[in-house]
């Protein structure tokens, strides 16, 4: 990542195991560029490729710049987030996954967007996923809001505050799951669950918990969940979180949802840490 002049808008876009051809996301900024009135020193992409393999990159767009970047062993999503959001600077970062859509009109609206902290609404073949909207309290708020992380636009000084508090933006103990959740638990545990703004505007989004998927991924997503739930539970402690998590341990062992893996819970709430992070 080149240092440079700061952007209006700065996008991330994470690959893993899909080529820039296959990226629904990727194809559908760049029709979105096509229909919006920006200069191209104002806006920069960033395709994060994380692996497993090499990829080649041959977009170019008269609106933007396009940047590859390669980590092929599959970094933490935290990571990524915190390293594009330290590493370039802008006023604005919008971050997406690869199997995301979104138009130009919520385009147009992260790059002129002034609020601190700016979400779609996210829809699926299932209807609409995020945000959610919870009764129970986590912190000092009489309820809780958690967003799907692909989508959100965060300002410069959103981030600033954030890095302030905590040190950095996404919580990098949570590798792949759980790095969305833990983020919106952090504004609202700093106050600043009221000045997130909904866009008007959805975006499509591929949820991989509504997906028919082979055994060893199932047994992949199991993991992550249960580390996502007990190092949520022991970092995130509040009302909220107890019930939450609660609920899906009782889902999984009553109801055979097979969600949650109590060995791993277990392993991963009293360690407190990620089982990759020993590789880090």
């Amino acid at each position: 990542m080149p240092p440079r002049d700061e952007y209006k808008l700065a996008i991330l876009v994470v690959l893993y195991n899909k080529q820039i051809d296959d990226c629904v996301t990727i194809s559908g900024l760049i029709d979105s560029l096509e229909k919006v009135e920006f200069e191209a020193r104002d806006m920069v992409i960033c395709i994060w490729n994380n692996g497993p393999s090499s990829i080649n990159c041959n977009l170019t767009s008269e609106k933007c710049q396009i940047n590859l970047i390669e980590t092929i062993d599959n970094n933490s999503l935290s990571f990524i987030y915190n390293t594009f959001i330290d590493k370039v600077l802008a006023h604005n970062y919008l971050l997406l996954d690869h199997d995301s859509v979104i138009n130009s009109e919520y385009l147009r609206e992260c790059f002129f967007n002034k609020e601190k902290y700016l979400i779609p609404s996210v829809m699926t073949s299932h209807g609409m996923q995020s945000p959610k909207f919870y009764r129970m309290p986590s912190h000092s708020f009489s309820k809780t809001m958690l967003a799907i992380g692909s989508g959100i636009c965060l300002s410069k000084a959103a981030c600033e505050e954030m890095s302030k508090y905590y040190g950095n933006v996404f919580d990098e103990r949570f590798f792949f799951y759980g790095v969305d959740s833990t983020f919106f638990l952090r504004i609202n545990k700093i106050g600043n669950a009221k000045k997130i703004k909904i866009s008007s505007q959805n975006i499509f989004h591929s949820l991989s918990r509504l997906e028919v998927e082979d055994e060893s991924t199932t047994k992949f997503r199991v993991k992550e969940r249960s580390y996502d739930q007990a190092l949520t539970l022991r970092y995130y402690f509040s009302i909220f979180t107890c019930f939450t998590v609660l609920k899906k341990i009782i889902a999984s062992f009553l109801f055979s949802k097979k969600e949650i893996s109590l060995k791993y819970f277990m392993v991963a709430f009293f360690n407190g840490k990620h089982y990759k992070s020993r590789k880090r």
